[in-house]
């Protein structure tokens, strides 16, 4: 992406998942993410400066069978941190033992948020409303313990996720609120609720058919608002499908480049701000 050198700012993908973009790919969760950014030199930018892997799924840290080699893998990797929790999809998955091992590799160095953990009641997963709703609350205490930033997920069930929250976590707690894809009015009440809340935004917001994440970033404050891919979910609507049929890190440029068509300011503006909220809710 040579335009990507006629930025002067860098960006952090906020949120992906290298373990399933590798799973994607067939590759071995042996190989370090240096070289997969090698595999994909075509297309990833130069002003990329690192990513937060996110893991959420409870066999990556379960203590009696483990499948954390890709953690043991990317620690090497200087621009890759981690964020661990249990997705709310998973949460009749989550037992005793799993929150023992959450405990542990949460204790790394390359450890910089719980996550991502909440509630999603789309589809049939409205039936174990309240088994994620007793997962989410041990997270949250996790969270509270070991001084940890916070990933949330939520689909269909902000007024549950937001009055657990309120009942947990100070209002000066450091919140990603993944992948949003609510009303400007929801995102306006859960942004006035935490001061140190953000909204992550996706390449979703390249398709035009996409219009409440287009009506979102049109009306949350830039200084409220974090570059993230999701990857390997969404494709950006301008790569081509036979090219790309994967989601990578270094796409969160083409977040970055609509948010700002869609205010009306700069790349570099867009640029430099996300990457200071990042540094507000991760410290990286």
């Amino acid at each position: 992406m040579a335009r990507s050198q006629t930025y002067r700012g860098t960006f952090v993908d906020s949120h992906c998942h290298i373990d399933l973009i590798y799973d994607r790919l067939g590759l071995s969760h042996e190989t370090s993410f240096s070289e997969f950014r090698k595999m994909v030199a075509h297309s990833f930018p130069g002003n990329f400066e690192g990513c937060v892997a996110v893991f959420c799924y409870p066999k990556t840290y379960d203590p009696i069978n483990p499948q954390n080699q890709l953690l043991t893998t990317l620690a090497h990797d200087d621009n890759v941190w981690f964020a661990i929790g249990c997705h709310p999809k998973s949460a009749t998955q989550f037992t005793v033992r799993h929150e023992q091992g959450l405990r542990k590799a949460l204790k790394q160095s390359k450890v910089v948020a719980l996550g991502e953990i909440g509630l999603d009641y789309s589809g049939t997963f409205h039936q174990h409303a309240e088994i994620q709703q007793m997962v989410l609350r041990k997270q949250l205490q996790i969270a509270m313990e070991m001084n940890l930033p916070l990933v949330i997920h939520c689909r269909d069930a902000y007024d549950d996720c937001l009055a657990i929250l309120m009942e947990m976590v100070p209002r000066e707690w450091p919140i990603h609120l993944h992948c949003f894809c609510g009303s400007p009015e929801t995102a306006n009440i859960w942004l006035q609720t935490f001061t140190n809340l953000y909204i992550g935004l996706t390449p979703v917001i390249t398709y035009s058919t996409a219009r409440g994440a287009i009506n979102t970033a049109r009306n949350i404050p830039l200084n409220r608002l974090l570059l993230e891919t999701d990857s390997p979910y969404f494709v950006p609507q301008h790569i081509p499908k036979n090219r790309s049929s994967v989601s990578h890190p270094g796409f969160a440029l083409f977040t970055a480049e609509k948010i700002a068509e869609i205010k009306n300011v700069s790349v570099d503006a867009v640029l430099q701000t996300c990457r200071f909220n990042t540094f507000n809710v991760y410290g990286i």
